[in-house]
């Protein structure tokens, strides 16, 4: 599973920058950030699947994209958590699973939350202005 979850994060950070227009990351220096994020205990790595944002299940076992919540001591401290990373497949986007699951976990869990957006995805910000309003 860890590398599924690796290659998910290697393609997440490689669309990022080419999206930011900055040079890639070595692949070695990505894998020292995602287990930076694993390792964290502030840090919870959620795994999507296909079926992630419904009652019922499928059994998928690969996962298809991942949620990455942060929450304090490493939160704004007006915040109770923050959405570190979020990423899922291309071929799955624009079907709801990423929001339901974002929203899912905010009902659960309760508290206040914040994002940083990188500056130059427009499609991250049209998505995460849809979830929140």
């Amino acid at each position: 599973m860890q590398n599924i979850r690796e290659h998910l994060f290697l393609n997440y950070m490689n669309e990022l920058y080419t999206i930011e227009g900055l040079q890639l990351l070595s692949e070695q220096k990505i894998k020292n950030i995602f287990y930076g994020i694993i390792n964290n205990p502030h840090l919870k790595w959620i795994d999507i699947f296909p079926d992630s944002h419904k009652t019922n299940h499928s059994g998928y076992t690969v996962p298809i994209g991942f949620l990455v919540i942060g929450k304090f001591p490493e939160s704004h401290p007006d915040t109770d958590y923050y959405i570190a990373e979020a990423y899922i497949k291309p071929n799955y986007r624009k079907q709801h699973i990423m929001s339901e699951v974002v929203l899912d976990y905010i009902k659960t869990f309760g508290g206040k939350y914040i994002l940083f957006i990188a500056s130059k995805n427009d499609v991250a910000k049209q998505f995460w202005n849809d979830v929140f309003n």
